[in-house]
């Protein structure tokens, strides 16, 4: 009996430009060997039939992990995010496949044993995000380039199962596989990103007011000219982008007040509110306190967005502003 680990994961996802997250145990999870082999060879495409969206980028992470009453976790070896986020849970064996009827290179049997198995959280209904869609196409390359095979590798359980499952969701399979094999043509990775960073003034949040832009008044570097000058815009429609924003020196008014921060997408043309992910919430301490705000995400084509920030609970004085931004079209 075989049974290796998948502990290259990581590193080959992040080689194709995949954002990876890894969690804890990772290494060491897996189903045990007396429940079959392990000796991977190929990448199978599931869905995980959970609705996802910016708000709630990976709903099904806890159950792929630990799985569900009927069938025992890990339910897969990577998951992907709605926000592109390849969140990498384990490196052993996982309930995923079942078994295979032998479609393309796999053999009939045990799928568990062959395939390296990606569920795409979302439910199948839905459309998967522009940069979950481009993260499952780059992570089906990093396990067959991993295995020195072609796109022919990369398939999607409603072809081997047994069973009629119709993962991932109504997408075609050719289609994915031709995506697979351009980006393996491509060279793999993602070109050099642009860079912006920015500063602007401080200033005062009245609590339970509207969101507050962030203003950048300052350019340090903005090498692809995404920021106009004096205000909080970042035009960055159609790419993605991994951001952080600084509020230094934040003061509190009473002891339970907290700072808000977001970052909201708008239309270019009409400016209207189009979607944000979840809000971060910061409670304040005592003196000042310096708060440093991450987000990956991408900007729809049609608009840009800009770092918000509201007060609750007091009033708060922000004494500078900072932002930095990697970003690819």
């Amino acid at each position: 009996m075989t049974y290796t680990w998948a502990t290259w994961l990581p590193d080959a996802l992040r080689a194709e430009g995949c954002t990876v997250v890894t969690y804890d145990g990772w290494k060491n999870r897996g189903r045990p060997a007396s429940t079959g082999e392990f000796d991977p060879y190929a990448a199978l495409w599931h869905h995980t039939g959970t609705h996802s969206s910016k708000a709630d980028p990976n709903p099904s992470l806890s159950v792929c992990i630990n799985g569900r009453p009927d069938l025992a976790g890990p339910l897969c070896q990577v998951l992907i995010g709605y926000d592109g986020v390849c969140h990498v849970i384990a490196a052993g064996r996982a309930n995923h496949a079942g078994t295979c009827n032998g479609a393309g290179p796999t053999k009939s049997g045990d799928g568990n044993a062959q395939m390296v198995g990606f569920e795409i959280d979302f439910d199948g209904s839905q459309q998967m995000s522009d940069v979950q869609y481009d993260a499952a196409i780059r992570a089906g390359a990093a396990v067959v380039k991993h295995y020195e095979h072609d796109q022919d590798y990369c398939l999607g359980h409603k072809e081997t199962s047994t069973t009629g499952k119709w993962d991932p969701g109504g997408y075609s399979m050719d289609a994915m596989r031709k995506a697979v094999k351009d980006h393996l043509a491509s060279g793999g990775g993602d070109d050099m990103p642009e860079y912006v960073s920015l500063s602007g003034p401080g200033f005062t949040l009245t609590p339970d007011a509207d969101w507050t832009p962030v203003k950048m008044t300052t350019e340090s570097a903005d090498s692809g000219g995404i920021h106009p000058d004096g205000y909080a815009w970042l035009n960055l429609g159609g790419a993605k982008y991994m951001a952080q924003v600084r509020l230094n020196d934040c003061e509190r008014e009473t002891p339970d007040t907290t700072v808000v921060v977001r970052w909201a997408e708008y239309d270019k043309e009409s400016g209207a509110f189009v979607s944000a992910p979840a809000p971060a919430e910061y409670p304040l301490t005592t003196g000042t306190t310096g708060i440093h705000d991450h987000c990956i995400d991408s900007c729809s084509k049609a608009n840009r967005i800009r770092p918000e920030v509201k007060a609750r609970s007091g009033r708060v004085t922000v004494g500078g502003v900072g932002l930095t931004a990697l970003y690819w079209r």
